[in-house]
């Protein structure tokens, strides 16, 4: 969908149905080939979870078979994706609005919230927003968390703005450290709001 609207985001490879026989091999084969097109290092992850769980840095070919034969044990989905250094933020929005933004502070090339401390960002520019909203509506969701790679929120240049990925069901641990207990239940009752809303408005037609 990113790709299709023209936002950009790292290269990414998929690597599916792990499980199934011979299937290990010929992902291995594709993995090299599309570290080899990319370059290293390479950011390697299951398709699935939360908190950066599985995540690694991917500094060569060899990292790379080990991760897939560790992981392949585990899911039938990885994506490997090229690693794009520099700051890294997390926006959330809701119905086409940000309502948080932070900075990961870890120097820990994988930042993982848990890791290291975060830094709310009180601006973010108009042009910024407007390409995050865009993503979003990309996938067509109303509710996500967007990781991205840029040097700073209060301007776009989209040549270094790089979107790593949209959560369709963010966690809310970070926006309670950031926000606080009233934020989150205050945030949580306008989506089961909207939810009803919807579900009342389909039982009229």
């Amino acid at each position: 969908c990113l790709k299709f609207h023209n936002i950009k985001h790292p290269e990414t490879y998929s690597l599916q149905d792990l499980s199934k026989t011979g299937k290990f091999v010929e992902s291995v084969n594709w993995a090299r080939y599309f570290g080899n097109k990319v370059g290293y290092p390479l950011i390697a992850k299951p398709n699935q979870g939360s908190h950066s769980m599985g995540i690694k840095l991917i500094e060569n070919y060899y990292d790379l078979v080990r991760y897939i034969s560790e992981y392949s044990e585990f899911t039938e989905d990885l994506i490997i994706q090229k690693y794009i250094p520099g700051p890294e933020y997390k926006v959330v929005l809701l119905d086409c609005e940000i309502i948080v933004a932070y900075k990961k502070t870890s120097n820990n090339p994988i930042k993982p919230y848990k890791i290291g401390k975060t830094e709310e960002v009180r601006y973010v520019s108009p042009e910024m927003e407007e390409h995050l909203i865009q993503a979003a509506s990309s996938l067509g969701l109303n509710y996500c968390s967007i990781d991205i790679k840029t040097p700073s929120l209060a301007n776009f240049n989209e040549e270094d703005t790089y979107i790593l990925e949209l959560n369709c069901h963010p966690g809310i641990n970070f926006m309670l450290n950031e926000k606080g207990i009233s934020f989150v239940r205050g945030l949580y009752k306008k989506l089961l709001m909207d939810v009803i809303s919807k579900y009342q408005d389909n039982l009229k037609k």
